[in-house]
C-alpha cells in the first residue's frame, strides 16, 4: 500500500466515523438540522401551535365585539375603519401551512433556498396544515370573519396555493391571497407592510397571525437590536390582537444577526451565529 493510498484510506475512514458516511455523503454540519427536524418531527412544535391557534379563537371574538380594535398599526394610523367588516390576516408558509418536506429536501441534498426548486414543491400544492389553523379558519368564517393571507410567495404561485389551500379544508380566493409583487402592485415587496395598508381600506384587521416580526410590523433589514426597539413598544399585543408561531428554520430574524443582510458566505455567517450565543462562562470573566 502506497503513502497516498493509506493517506486517502485514513480520511474516508475519519469521515465515517465522524459524519455517518456510510450512509450519507461527507458533507459539512448544516446549521439548519436542528431546527427542521423539530419542526417536523417534535409534539411539543404542534402543540405550540394548536395553543397559539386556540388562544386566537376567543380574542377574535372579543375584537370583533369592540368596534374599536384594530390589530394593524398601519390601519390605526390612517383611522376611520370602525364601520368596516371584520378580517384576521394571516401568514401563509409555517403559519397557515407546514413546508417541513421542502425544507428537508434542501437540507437533505444540501441545497440552499433557490426559487426553481421552491417552485417544484408549490406546484405539487401537497403542504400539510399547521395544527390548528384549519379549526381557527373555519371559526372565522362561521363568525362572519373573512380570512386574508398574506404571504412573501410570488405571484406566479397564487394558482397553486389556492388550490393547496382548498386540498386541505381552506377555501379561498384570489382577493383574498395578496402575494408579492402581484400585477399591478410593484409596492407590495417583501415588507408587506403597504398589503397591511391595502387591506385596512376595506376592512377592519381584528387580528395578525405570522411566524415573523415582519408580519406585525416593519423590521425587514434591521440588526437584531433595531428590530428588538422597533417591536419592544408593542409587545403587549402579542396574545391579545397578534399572534406568532415559532419558526427557527429561517425568517428575518436570521439576517438581523449579521446586521440586518445575509453576508453570502457560510463560514463568516455560522461564525456570527456562534458569536451571538452567551456563554455564562465568558460573561462571568469580563466582571
Amino acid at each position: 500500500m502506497t503513502i497516498r493510498t493509506a493517506t486517502l484510506l485514513v480520511i474516508v475512514l475519519i469521515c465515517t466515523v465522524t459524519t455517518g458516511c456510510s450512509k450519507h455523503k461527507c458533507k459539512k454540519a448544516d446549521d439548519r438540522v436542528q431546527a427542521a427536524v423539530w419542526m417536523h418531527n417534535a409534539a411539543e412544535y404542534q402543540y405550540i401551535a394548536e395553543t397559539t391557534y386556540r388562544s386566537a379563537g376567543p380574542a377574535m371574538i372579543k375584537a370583533l365585539e369592540d368596534t374599536s380594535v384594530t390589530a394593524s398599526l398601519e390601519q390605526e394610523a390612517m383611522g376611520d375603519y370602525e364601520e368596516l367588516p371584520p378580517a384576521v390576516v394571516l401568514d401563509l408558509d409555517e403559519t397557515v401551512i407546514n413546508n417541513g418536506p421542502f425544507q428537508g429536501h434542501i437540507i437533505r441534498n444540501g441545497k440552499n433556498f433557490n426559487y426553481d426548486t421552491w417552485k417544484k414543491w408549490s406546484d405539487l400544492e401537497d403542504a400539510k396544515p399547521l395544527s390548528g389553523a384549519v379549526e381557527f379558519l373555519k371559526f372565522a368564517r362561521d363568525n362572519g370573519v373573512t380570512p386574508i393571507f398574506l404571504s412573501n410567495r410570488m405571484a406566479s404561485e397564487e394558482s397553486a396555493t389556492i388550490i393547496n389551500l382548498a386540498n386541505i379544508g381552506i377555501p379561498t380566493s384570489r382577493e383574498k391571497v395578496l402575494l408579492k409583487d402581484e400585477d399591478g402592485h410593484e409596492d407590495w415587496t417583501s415588507d408587506k407592510r403597504s398589503r397591511r395598508e391595502y387591506i385596512a381600506q376595506s376592512y377592519r384587521i381584528l387580528l395578525l397571525v405570522g411566524d415573523d416580526l415582519n408580519d406585525f410590523v416593519s423590521v425587514k433589514g434591521l440588526s437584531t437590536e433595531q428590530r428588538d426597539k422597533k417591536s419592544k413598544p408593542y409587545k403587549n399585543r402579542f396574545g391579545k390582537t397578534w399572534f406568532i408561531l415559532p419558526n427557527p428554520s429561517y425568517g428575518t430574524w436570521e439576517p438581523s444577526i449579521f446586521g440586518g443582510k445575509y453576508i453570502g458566505k457560510y463560514r463568516e455567517e455560522h461564525d456570527a451565529k456562534i458569536n451571538a450565543l452567551p456563554d455564562f462562562e465568558e460573561a462571568s470573566a469580563t466582571k
